[in-house]
């Protein structure tokens, strides 16, 4: 029997980006059960873009709190053994959904599976760089490698206790989550890039200041190291 797949989409001011990755979700050869987009309390037209498709995706609005508790949010509303993140600006191609479950159906020691991804254009879907020519794609027990668009299993989610949330947790709460997946769980990989991560001045982590991103890193990295002294 094939695990059922809830998809999360956290959207801020995502008017122009929102229809393009709902459209890329509902395009995949895998079914799935619901997609939930959390709009994180936007001022534009977000709302407006997602109405016609909210006979296929679920719409839900929460005041401004940070991706982190808007991926929260969609997880305590999802109903699937698995659950898979989206942001609002980017898209995944086809057979992305099935190439992970496959993965993790083969390999069920693993708590969770990712995939390779290619840095676009955002107005032309040219592919400017394979993400893993920046990062190596690890698998197994990764614990100190940084990891890209993942397939989580339910009760690992859980068991970590999902994003943590916060004023100071609103720049890489992705990446202390797979830090915190990654010392519980083994990880399995899908080569082959599945996703587009659409290139523009407005992505959250092109617009912070660097010196705040820097910040945020050495501080989860800190916190992983203390939670794990053997790595020191």
């Amino acid at each position: 029997e094939r695990p059922t797949v809830s998809v999360v989409i956290a959207a801020y001011n995502a008017e122009r980006w929102i229809a393009g990755a709902i459209r890329s979700v509902l395009g995949q050869d895998y079914p799935v059960l619901e997609g939930i987009v959390v709009d994180d309390g936007s001022t534009d037209a977000t709302r407006e873009v997602v109405v016609p498709f909210q006979e296929l995706v679920r719409y839900v609005f929460q005041e401004n709190a940070g991706s982190a508790a808007a991926r929260n949010h969609g997880i305590r509303l999802a109903r699937g053994e698995l659950v898979a993140f989206l942001d609002a600006d980017d898209l995944w191609l086809p057979g992305k959904l099935a190439a992970q479950v496959a993965c993790l159906q083969a390999h069920p020691d693993c708590g969770w599976c990712y995939t390779d991804a290619w840095l676009v254009d955002a107005s032309t879907r040219s592919k400017k760089v394979r993400l893993s020519q920046l990062s190596p794609m690890t698998e197994g027990w990764v614990l100190e490698a940084l990891l890209l668009s993942a397939l989580v299993r339910r009760e690992a989610l859980e068991a970590v206790g999902g994003f943590r949330e916060g004023p100071d947790r609103r720049i890489s709460e992705d990446w202390d989550l797979w830090l915190r997946m990654a010392a519980y769980y083994p990880v399995c990989r899908v080569a082959e890039p599945l996703v587009l991560i659409r290139d523009h001045a407005d992505r959250k982590t092109g617009t912070a200041a660097l010196d705040e991103l820097v910040r945020a890193r050495v501080r989860i990295v800190e916190e992983a190291v203390a939670r794990h002294p053997e790595l020191r």
